[in-house]
């Protein structure tokens, strides 16, 4: 003790002591006070040493995209559903308007009563070569065949010149009967010229059945015929042209 104080004096010795005893408590508390949880920290103290948020960090790059799944599996079918009840039935509409008349003919049939059909005629006197005859002719044809032939006294030609086209007014049509408008009382045929050349004004056609030859027409058609003027011959084509009708009787 003597050499200490000797050595250190008395306040050497006292920072020693001071320093051993510093030490053991230290070694002591150590010993004794282990951290082992956050708990035993007082929570100024914790705060105190959380530090403050750093930066953000940059976003990484995008990931490869992967690769499409296969195809799932294909569901089970499902059950049939039960059959719908039958609807009520509606109610009947109202009854159309009533179309027009239709054509009371068939195939292989006549021409119905007072029915009336039409066309058109061309004579010349020529044969298209060049060739003249002494008379001009042409034939007609009905579409629809007659019930009966027509006696020549039903028959007439109404010139582009003068005739009387009366003599064809069908009281089962509208306007004048001519050429435009063709006309023909029951059970007669008549022809309406509308364009002549050469031939003499009011020179009559005459109508021929292709049946006997005889005059009138017959169930399916007629012949027409008109002679050329006297001579000397005419030095050119001589031709008529027109529409007819028929109405069977």
């Amino acid at each position: 003790m003597s050499l200490l104080r000797n050595r250190f004096g008395i306040p050497g010795i006292i920072s020693v002591l001071a320093l051993v005893f510093a030490m053991a408590g230290g070694a002591y508390a150590a010993k004794k006070y282990v951290i082992t949880s956050t708990s035993q920290i007082k929570p100024s103290v914790l705060k105190s040493l959380t530090g403050k948020p750093g930066t953000p960090g940059v976003n990484g790059s995008p990931g490869a995209v992967g690769a499409s799944g296969g195809p799932g599996a294909k569901g089970d079918t499902g059950a049939k559903g039960d059959t719908g009840q039958t609807g009520e039935q509606g109610e009947e509409g109202p009854e159309g308007p009533e179309g027009p008349p239709g054509q009371p003919w068939t195939a292989g049939g006549t021409l119905p009563s007072k029915a009336t059909e039409t066309g058109s005629y061309f004579l010349s006197s020529e044969d298209g070569n060049g060739a003249r005859f002494e008379v001009a002719a042409t034939a007609i044809s009905f579409f629809i065949p007659l019930p009966s032939e027509i006696e020549e006294a039903k028959t007439h030609f109404i010139p582009s010149v003068g005739g009387d086209p009366s003599v064809c007014e069908n009281s089962e049509h509208a306007g004048t009967p001519s050429a435009a408008n063709p006309e023909a009382k029951p059970g007669e045929l008549c022809v309406f010229e509308s364009g002549v050349n050469v031939f003499q004004a009011g020179a009559p056609i005459e109508f021929v059945k292709p049946s006997s030859g005889n005059g009138g027409a017959s169930t399916s058609g007629a012949l027409l015929a008109r002679e050329l003027p006297a001579s000397p011959p005419p030095p050119e084509e001589a031709f008529s042209l027109g529409t007819w009708a028929v109405t069977a009787p």
